[in-house]
């Protein structure tokens, strides 16, 4: 059922034809959000394939660790268990988070440990003491990547929902 309305000011009709627009705007949640959202896991997958790029290696203590906790060794930067990649590159692993509405998209991870690893922080490593976790920058978006989203937007928006699958860029 199409949308229809009309903009009315003191009883005087000045505009119609405002259903096409929202419609058009409803592309947003239906063919841009997805998309965007492929595009985050794909440019994720590249980090972790890059490791980073400048991701610092695990110290020597932490492969300890990481060896008596029986967390098999990858010789990866970040990939212990492969959680954290995983929720960074698939919209449907355990951690991974996508909330999409018509205004705002939200894709990440909401695993409590990403934000270390992020920003890097001070930990307290049990019965050692504390230590320094570098940051390894895990999402960084570059004014390509708005860029390219905003093409993104810009071609579902012309698109519109019921008129195309998916939106597919140059």
């Amino acid at each position: 059922m199409p949308f229809e309305s009309a903009v009315v000011v003191e009883g005087q009709q000045i505009g119609h034809g405002f259903g096409d627009l929202i419609a058009a705007a409803e592309g947003i949640e239906t063919l841009a959000w997805p998309a965007i959202v492929e595009d985050f896991h794909a440019m994720e997958e590249r980090r972790f394939e890059a490791e980073g790029p400048g991701w610092s290696p695990d110290s020597p203590a932490t492969a300890s660790i990481k060896s008596s906790r029986g967390i098999p060794s990858s010789g990866r930067v970040l990939e212990g268990t492969g959680e954290l990649r995983r929720a960074l590159t698939s919209s449907h692993a355990p951690g991974s988070k996508v909330d999409m509405s018509p205004e705002e998209l939200f894709v990440g991870t909401d695993l409590p440990y990403a934000t270390y690893h992020q920003q890097g922080a001070q930990i307290e490593v049990f019965g050692r003491g504390h230590a320094t976790l570098p940051a390894r920058p895990l999402v960084v978006v570059t004014e390509e990547d708005v860029l390219r989203w905003t093409r993104i937007v810009q071609a579902a928006l012309r698109v519109g929902p019921g008129n195309a699958k998916s939106v597919i860029l140059e």
